[in-house]
């Protein structure tokens, strides 16, 4: 239904105000090096089939790892269309992404692609290799951009759908290959929009099991920022526009490299074409995330009150909310719901199941770590620090 959902339990969203913001853990966060930095490749022009130019980048020699930002080239231009790549290939000859053209390819996902690609609202980060496969070292690689419909995903045209945007704006990076089990860090900024998450206690419990997750891959997470800002009471979003998680998101500051990581209340997403709506433990709105901004709703969403309930705390656990914060941080670094496109994730149990609480002793699997930790927001602690917990 989203990005990335767990779990699932209607909704007004009231106004919003902040009224307490809190960075206590700023000192202890270490300085990182820095994330890589997107290089305009410049407007890359719209056909009226809602498929764009060709764009092409060539990896310098040493990285072994491709990112691809799209964004519109007017911001909030044809809001109600999404972004995703098509016809990605190698100069090698290797096709990641086919061209769409047909109903099966036509989803949230590319599900048989040897490399994924995941319709984006807002902007769009595609990550690669996010498969088994590897980037040669110097590796061309091209592709095209492709808007589609954010409810229906159905590819537009301006035949059907009236003027399409004439261009969008393609960035990329690219940096060498994670050394294998060389921790890396990630920096989180907690936002706090539910009342019934207002025990500290609950949710540094949390971030503890969370932390404890992705340490499995080595990564560890800091939270370098708190805000608290008023509770909305419940909320409602359709995956083709989230403006009320916008609205909690523009109230805040986040630092540039910061993940944030907001405690809603209770959340319907719903999708009208599909007649669809659910209410998830937790949600982002792309795979992976980053880079997108408030506007693009670039976070994890957790919620934290019941639905039937809105004053009374969802959480029976802190072990069970840290889990699913870990899952859902999952998404965000670049991983699907198992079994998914990854050669040893068939036989599931693993911390990104689609239900990680059902799973005993939730893991990684090692295509898994590999994905997650090429992640740009993932950095190596710069030299002369160490990383240090909340």
């Amino acid at each position: 239904l989203v990005g990335g959902a767990c779990g699932a339990e209607a909704s007004h969203a009231g106004d919003l105000a902040l009224h307490d913001v809190s960075d206590a853990t700023e000192d202890t966060a270490p300085a990182l090096a820095p994330a890589p930095a997107m290089a305009a490749l410049g407007s890359v022009a719209m056909g009226e089939d809602g498929r764009s130019d060709v764009f092409t980048v060539t990896l310098p020699e040493g990285h072994g790892v491709l990112g691809v930002l799209v964004e519109p080239n007017t911001p909030g231009e044809r809001s109600d269309l999404c972004f995703q790549l098509e016809e990605v290939t190698t100069a090698a000859g290797a096709t990641w992404v086919p061209r769409a053209s047909g109903p099966s390819e036509w989803g949230q996902t590319c599900g048989d692609c040897t490399q994924r690609v995941f319709l984006s609202y807002g902007a769009g980060l595609y990550v690669f290799p996010n498969g088994a496969e590897p980037l040669a070292a110097g590796e061309e690689v091209s592709g095209r951009v492709a808007l589609r419909d954010c409810l229906s995903w159905l590819p537009v045209s301006e035949a059907v759908d009236g003027p399409l945007p004439e261009a969008v704006s393609v960035s990329w990076a690219s940096w060498p290959e994670p050394v294998e089990a060389e921790p890396l860090a990630l920096h989180v900024h907690l936002i706090v929009a539910s009342d019934a998450l207002a025990s500290d206690a609950l949710r540094e419990a949390a971030v503890d099991r969370a932390r404890e997750l992705l340490a499995l891959a080595d990564v560890s997470m800091t939270v370098t920022g708190e805000t608290r800002v008023a509770d909305p009471g419940e909320l409602e979003v359709s995956v083709a526009d989230p403006a009320s998680l916008v609205d909690v998101l523009d109230q805040v500051d986040v630092t540039p490299g910061e993940v944030p990581v907001v405690l809603t209340p209770c959340v319907s997403v719903s999708n009208e074409v599909f007649g669809e709506m659910a209410q998830p433990n937790g949600f982002t709105f792309r795979i992976p995330g980053g880079y997108g901004g408030a506007r693009a709703a670039d976070a994890v969403f957790l919620r934290g009150a019941s639905c039937s309930d809105p004053a009374a705390a969802y959480w029976s656990s802190a072990e069970a909310m840290g889990t699913v914060m870990a899952h859902e941080l999952g998404h965000f670094l670049g991983l699907y719901h198992s079994p998914d496109h990854l050669p040893d994730t068939d036989g599931g149990g693993t911390l990104m199941d689609a239900d990680p609480l059902a799973v005993d002793k939730p893991s990684f699997t090692a295509s898994q770590r590999r994905v997650l930790r090429r992640h740009p927001l993932l950095r190596p602690v710069a030299q002369g620090n160490s990383e240090a917990g909340m």
